[in-house]
């Protein structure tokens, strides 16, 4: 094509694919790119960029820019040379081809030709420019005014890429595991289940425990919201073990913002996998800076913080004296025990402050403050405000719930 009537034949088939079904005005544009109309068959392809899914900004980018040149090329050369094929960037990073066959093939030998050109065109872009494409393809159709129903079957199978991975090809439609679908209500239990494994130290198949579940949603956006249920969850681990999440997540990550940047599936579990690595190196690691005494002193404070802890008797059931546990204890923590104590409690009451409506003096109570005036002096000198204003900032207002599950 010359470039001038290739401009002109894009701007055609973006109005074309936007036409309502009316059969005048469907074989108007078709008439006007030099489409057959008679005794035809039609297939929609749709395709885009892997490595600019999820970029705003791509259309600015001269690395974009090139690459689609590029993609338009191999197209013209793969799809131009016995088919009658028009395409067209309809938006940034979403690419259409339209295929019209006239030949008597039958609608087996159409779609297997326009998989092998797909096909081939992954391969050439690949070779020639090392980049990567997802493609959704149409099934055949043969009315010219089907034209957007099938448009739109090309990009919902498109879509369905996020599920494959990278480099895919969608041909028809993807058929979902619903099991986890009728049963929403045990998709809390699958939280539980990664909350509990965490606790007891045991390791995390996400091809086992999340796969299915994330496999089993409709679309990207509920991967999307359970995937921040699943962030919800780890967070409520990491603040029940008084665990910095800048361990864990890293020192610039922000968990939510972070989801939103991951192509497919794999891309999802990959990072989940890549965070209970973190969480287990974490402990392994806390396994050799401690003492086995000191230790299990740590996880008494855990597992009984809430009742009165006595030094006299926590010293008693570590077997050594309490002078020798104050001394040990300062010596691996870098704090002292009632200071390790207190500030345990306090993040405990900061949480309940900003996930629950409890009065303060029941939450004074309920972290093992038994006296409430001595519980704001605390709360007050670590975090510097009172219990009431921390509770009325605005910087503490996330809530973390892992049985609640929103639906979508």
């Amino acid at each position: 094509m010359h470039l001038e009537q290739d401009l002109v034949n894009q701007i055609y088939l973006k109005q074309l694919l936007d036409a309502p079904e009316d059969e005048e005005i469907v074989k108007f544009y078709l008439q006007e790119l030099g489409a057959p109309i008679e005794k035809s068959s039609y297939c929609i392809i749709a395709l885009s960029l892997d490595k600019y899914i999820n970029q705003d900004d791509s259309s600015h980018s001269n690395g974009y820019s090139y690459i689609k040149n590029k993609v338009f090329e191999e197209i013209e050369k793969i799809f131009g040379k016995s088919n009658k094929c028009f395409y067209v960037e309809k938006s940034t990073n979403l690419f259409y081809i339209f295929c019209c066959f006239t030949d008597t093939n039958g609608e087996y030998g159409i779609r297997q030709k326009v998989y092998t050109a797909c096909t081939t065109l992954q391969q050439t872009v690949k070779f020639s420019i090392n980049e990567t494409i997802s493609i959704g393809i149409s099934d055949i159709f043969h009315s010219p005014k089907l034209i957007q129903k099938f448009y739109m079957q090309s990009k919902s199978r498109l879509d369905q890429c996020f599920f494959k991975g990278c480099n895919s090809i969608i041909h028809e439609d993807r058929k979902v595991d619903t099991s986890y679908k009728i049963n929403r209500a045990g998709l809390p239990s699958v939280l539980q289940t990664i909350y509990d494994r965490l606790s007891e130290r045991k390791p995390i198949d996400v091809n086992q425990y999340l796969r299915p579940v994330l496999l089993s949603f409709d679309n990207k956006q509920e991967v999307k919201l359970f995937s921040i249920e699943i962030i919800n969850c780890i967070k409520k681990f990491l603040d029940d073990n008084r665990i910095d999440y800048r361990f864990i997540f890293g020192e610039f990550v922000l968990p939510n913002s972070k989801v939103e940047s991951f192509r497919n599936v794999d891309e999802y579990l990959n990072w989940f996998a890549s965070l209970f690595v973190n969480i287990n190196n974490y402990f392994e690691e806390i396994g050799t800076r401690y003492s086995p005494k000191i230790k299990k002193a740590i996880d008494y404070i855990s597992k009984n913080y809430e009742k009165p802890i006595d030094l006299d008797n926590i010293a008693e059931e570590l077997g050594i004296t309490k002078i020798y546990f104050c001394y040990l204890f300062k010596k691996e923590t870098g704090t002292n025990f009632i200071s390790y104590l207190n500030n345990y409690r306090i993040d405990k009451a900061k949480k309940l402050l900003r996930t629950t409506d409890l009065k303060v003096g029941e939450i004074a109570n309920s972290v093992g403050f038994k006296n409430f005036q001595y519980f704001s002096l605390i709360f007050k000198k670590i975090t510097g405000k009172s219990p009431g204003d921390f509770r009325d900032s605005s910087d503490y207002n996330e809530k973390i719930n892992i049985g609640e599950i929103r639906e979508v």
